[in-house]
């Protein structure tokens, strides 16, 4: 069941193209996500492109995925 709600949401993801954001599947294991984002402009981070390494697990959507930057980040509510 998680398998096809995640394909779904990945063919969803592919039809918004966002500037600003891309999230790439791994087509080996389609429970370890990639983010690409891009700082908010007019922020300290707007220079910056983020890595963000998603992990879901096979209760998705009922369990939350766990999320985790990959690239160093300076922020109260981020542990690097």
């Amino acid at each position: 069941m998680y398998k096809q709600r995640l394909l779904k949401e990945a063919l969803e993801v592919g039809k918004h193209k966002d500037p600003d954001f891309l999230l790439i599947f791994d087509e080996k294991d389609i429970l370890h996500w990639l983010a690409y984002i891009h700082g908010p402009e007019d922020s300290p981070y707007s220079q910056g492109i983020f890595e963000v390494k998603i992990v879901l697990t096979q209760e998705y959507p009922i369990v939350a995925p766990k999320m985790y930057f990959k690239t160093r980040i300076f922020h109260p509510n981020v542990h690097w």
